[in-house]
């Protein structure tokens, strides 16, 4: 058979299985399961039933343990459970759980390709939120059960595309983030796949996957295989394949970590519900078979077949996104923007809306904050806080000229503090020099940032304006 027909052969199979996925995630939401809408808790879905609740178990659903598995994680032998894992309330279609890997800010457009029920990108379309989201997939039906979960988690700022990541239907340079959970093992063309994410990267934007690596080459028959493919483990790249795929095809920076790495007799939690043999919490011998063969997910390996693991890929597009950034004063309403800002990194936000009046933010042509910067103005001294600025806007010299706004508005021979646990060397490049905390004034250690706002460990920096 010529090797384009075998791929077509294997695309339609796989395609045929995941839309019998998409039929039972269907049927469980119509049973009233509860699977779809609860991927962010109750407190997020409108009341929406628990996945595995004490209602009536239904057949072939969520809650019989062959849709989202009751205490699924990786599966990987040997691994313990973290916060990378999946949990009981995800859908089970994916390697790790994204929403606590990858850095999201409010503004940034987002893209999850194989966005399955669409639990994961709902949750994360919130983190972005002023900006919009979208998710794709290849099967309607799915599409279709994952724009009804968002309805009934109640998130609007969220689409489904019916598309494939090898001829993605977004303009080029539309999204800021692209990510991905477990899906791009099954693109049938990884470097064609890895360019259309390329394409659709605005200048600065960024990628991040979650996927199944082999630590080894596997067999032909495995490569072979449909449902070693639809198990999410036959298209798999090996983990030194996948950052050279990402530089010839453009991407900067390329870096893959291994999450969870296990002997391939057990699960890795990434196979379509139903051919998954194992999950987390089994005895190590579990999916081994009769002579020494190993069983992943329905298939039947060797005991010499290489390790699989869970793995995170990351890269950038290289460049700078283009059109003047407009520094000014902080507007009331833009608070609750540059408060979720602060959050995503991870910086303090007690006495921001205090001293909000005293920010300045950068605000990009299209209208998003892309940075903030914050002041405490006492009588001769100054507290400078709260310098935040989006990753695709890091570089450009926003960040500078937040800084350089706020201290030029302070009069000669102002003393300006700041407490910084990661940027040290970056202050130091404005004239700042470390000291002690005995050293700052009474008034500033009074400040919500010296009581406790920061870690003990941050530095505590001084500038004196000349």
């Amino acid at each position: 058979m010529e090797e384009s027909e075998k791929e077509r052969k294997l695309e339609r199979e796989i395609l045929a299985r995941y839309e019998a996925v998409a039929k039972r995630f269907e049927e469980d939401a119509a049973s009233g399961c509860g699977c779809g809408a609860s991927a962010g808790g109750p407190e997020e879905s409108g009341g929406a039933a628990r996945c595995c609740s004490s209602g009536p178990k239904v057949t072939g659903s969520c809650c019989d343990g062959r849709g989202a598995r009751e205490g699924s994680g990786s599966g990987l032998r040997g691994a313990t459970r973290d916060a990378t894992r999946l949990d009981t309330r995800e859908s089970g279609l994916g390697c790790a759980r994204l929403d606590s890997l990858i850095e999201l800010y409010p503004g940034e457009v987002l893209l999850d390709i194989g966005s399955g029920p669409g639990l994961e990108t709902s949750k994360l379309a919130r983190r972005v939120d002023p900006a919009w989201a979208f998710g794709l997939d290849p099967v309607a039906r799915m599409v279709k059960v994952a724009s009804e979960n968002a309805r009934r988690m109640g998130v609007r700022n969220v689409s489904f595309l019916k598309g494939s990541v090898e001829d993605i239907p977004l303009a080029d340079e539309s999204v800021d983030v692209v990510v991905s959970n477990c899906v791009i093992n099954l693109a049938m063309d990884k470097e064609r796949a890895m360019r259309e994410v390329l394409r659709v990267l605005r200048p600065g934007g960024r990628l991040t996957v979650a996927d199944t690596v082999w630590l080894g080459a596997p067999s032909a028959s495995v490569r072979e295989s449909a449902q070693a493919w639809a198990s999410c483990i036959g298209g798999a790249l090996e983990a030194d394949e996948y950052p050279g795929i990402l530089a010839r095809v453009g991407f900067e920076h390329p870096r893959l970590k291994v999450l969870h790495a296990a002997d391939a007799s057990a699960s890795s939690g990434c196979c379509e519900p139903g051919y998954c043999g194992s999950a987390a919490g089994q005895d190590d011998d579990e999916g081994r078979a009769e002579g020494g063969t190993r069983s992943v997910c329905g298939c039947t390996l060797p005991p010499e077949a290489p390790a699989l693991a869970s793995a995170l890929v990351t890269a950038e597009k290289g460049g700078f996104p283009d059109g003047a950034v407009k520094i000014r004063r902080a507007e009331p309403g833009d608070l609750g923007i540059v408060v979720r800002i602060l959050e995503a990194a991870g910086l303090p936000v007690a006495g921001v809306q205090e001293h909000f009046g005293e920010f300045m933010v950068a605000q990009a042509p299209d209208g998003t904050i892309t940075g903030a910067a914050g002041l405490e103005a006492h009588s001769s001294s100054a507290l400078l806080r709260s310098v935040a600025v989006l990753p695709r806007w890091r570089g450009t010299g926003v960040g500078r000229r937040l800084v350089s706004t706020q201290l030029s508005r302070l009069a000669s021979g102002t003393h300006v503090y700041l407490l910084t646990t990661t940027a040290e060397a970056y202050f130091r490049s404005f004239g700042f020099e470390r000291i002690s905390a005995e050293d700052v004034p009474e008034e500033l250690r009074q400040s919500r940032e010296f009581q406790g706002a920061c870690p003990q460990s941050a530095a505590v920096m001084r500038l004196v304006l000349s």
